[in-house]
């Protein structure tokens, strides 16, 4: 009865044995499986970095082409005037000083659409440099998350092989103790020699020396295995299970810290929760499906609002508002402002009271605070003063003027004067 319970009792130890073998075996698996889905959103990260620096490197150098060509384009006008300033100034008519004093009315007027299009100029290269900023400190959080991933692949990895290398190593102290107990037989007791008597007693006899430290052992094992602490200190409770640690203040705030450095905080006033990343950036989430993102690098606020409507807050006190109808209304540090509707028409109002509205069509319509009023189309440009007169220059370089007097103008494209009558 005492064999047979013995070797029950050792069969019993080794299907444990073989048991936790296989559990290592699965966990090795899984481990393999997490490591290939790592790699392979490691790759998809990498590509959509690329694909991002691509994106931005496009816009800004369509930016760079519609900079130059818009300058050029000013050169060109104000070359053009200069020419014809410097031609009516020989002639003395009071004709020619008419003349004179609209040119210089025109280069006035061109003077403040110069200046419209640097402010509209520099506010875009602006909103660019924003976005660059975003978009780089996008790329270096990918990036700290790449390395995030690859170190806790590699931890993974050797908490496995200590753990197989420690339990391996236990079981076969084990068996050496057994082995090394095993009583030498005198000159009687090779008569009656019987090779299974004596391997039962001496499994019985190293079993029962060795169990407690063999238990110990594995107790050890389990342990770290499990990995889990809870230490309660003063008004704080800690609670740590490897991968993060939690903390739980009197007031009821509740801080998980990862493993990487992301903190995690519940508040219980308002249920908000605000996730606090390694760069500096922090999320805040609200019970009514409010989210707002700081980017810590360029000083940017991202808030999403549950109806769907986004603000966008950069620091250089540009304020945008993405409306869910598709619509965007900007309001630049300098105090002018642009809405863009759904159907592509724009609407921009300056400092000084200019409104300048852009169609989908391409049309552009200029008012400015003096009551003057431009028309900007494919064909033509017409400007129109708070006294009726309003002048078209056409894109074959042709001229009407027509005055409130009833006086009509028209010069062709080398600026003679073809028509000059009064009705």
């Amino acid at each position: 009865t005492d064999e047979n319970a013995q070797s029950a009792l050792l069969k019993k130890k080794l299907e444990e044995m073989e048991t936790e073998i296989r559990k290592f075996q699965n966990e090795t698996s899984k481990l393999s499986s997490l490591r290939e889905k790592e790699a392979k959103q490691v790759k998809e990260i990498k590509k959509e970095i690329e694909i991002a620096d691509q994106q931005h490197k496009k816009q800004s150098e369509e930016f760079d082409e519609f900079r130059k060509s818009e300058m050029k384009k000013l050169k060109k006008e104000r070359k053009m005037l200069d020419e014809h300033v410097a031609a009516l100034k020989d002639l003395p008519s009071k004709q020619c000083r008419e003349q004179i004093a609209e040119l210089e009315q025109e280069m006035t007027t061109l003077r403040e659409e110069m200046k419209v299009k640097e402010q509209r100029l520099g506010a875009v290269n602006s909103r660019l440099r924003s976005q660059l900023e975003v978009a780089v400190k996008e790329n270096k959080t990918l990036t700290d998350k790449i390395k995030s991933l690859e170190a806790t692949v590699v931890r993974f990895e050797k908490q496995n092989s200590l753990r197989k290398n420690k339990r391996a190593n236990t079981m076969w102290k084990a068996i050496n103790d057994i082995v090394d107990s095993a009583p030498l037989l005198d000159q009687s007791d090779q008569e009656n020699y019987n090779p299974r008597d004596v391997h039962l007693s001496v499994k019985k006899q190293s079993f029962s020396q060795n169990m407690s430290a063999t238990g110990e052992v594995l107790k050890e094992i389990v342990t770290d295995s499990n990995d889990n602490v809870l230490v309660e200190k003063g008004n704080k409770s800690f609670s740590s299970d490897g991968k993060k640690v939690e903390r739980r203040l009197q007031d009821g705030t509740q801080e998980i810290t990862f493993q990487n450095g992301t903190q995690k905080i519940i508040s219980p006033d308002d249920n908000s929760v605000q996730i606090k990343f390694t760069n500096g950036d922090i999320k805040t989430t609200y019970p009514d499906g409010k989210v707002t993102y700081f980017y810590t690098a360029s000083g940017t606020k991202h808030t999403t609002h549950s109806n769907g409507m986004q603000i966008i807050e950069f620091s250089n006190n540009q304020l945008e508002r993405h409306f869910p109808d598709g619509s965007k209304h900007i309001s630049f540090d300098d105090g002018s402002s642009k809405m863009i509707k759904p159907n592509g028409t724009e609407e921009t109002t300056f400092p000084d009271g200019t409104v300048m509205t852009v169609k989908d069509n391409g049309e552009k319509w200029v008012e400015y605070p003096s009551g003057q009023k431009e028309i900007h189309t494919p064909v033509f440009k017409r400007r129109t003063y708070p006294d009726g007169t309003s002048k078209t220059v056409y894109a074959d370089g042709r001229q009407e003027t027509r005055y409130a007097s009833g006086r009509f103008r028209v010069k062709d494209a080398d600026g003679t004067v073809v028509v000059d009558t009064i009705s």
